[in-house]
């Protein structure tokens, strides 16, 4: 597994009628070259980077109580599954 690349965090925040949000805020020093590495275009020609939301153990001293990184997979492009050949699942 290679190592995460940490993108920012998030804190999440209640209201007072016991609904909850979740704001994040993230870095963008050196997302072009982030999204060089990790990111991809849709068929509609969206440049996008998928990233991943964790809650952490307990708030950081900032009260931040989830983290963003990069989600890094690349799935094989070789790789034909049950699905994609239409055969059984089970």
């Amino acid at each position: 597994m290679s190592e995460k690349i940490y993108m920012g965090n998030a804190k999440e925040v209640s209201f007072p009628n016991g609904g909850k949000k979740i704001d994040v805020m993230f870095k963008l020093d050196g997302l072009n070259q982030i999204w060089k590495d990790h990111g991809f275009t849709t068929e509609q020609g969206k440049k996008m980077i998928k990233l991943t939301v964790t809650r952490l153990k307990e708030p950081d001293k900032y009260n931040n109580t989830h983290t963003c990184y990069v989600d890094t997979f690349k799935p094989d492009p070789n790789y034909k599954s049950n699905l994609d050949s239409g055969g059984e699942t089970f």
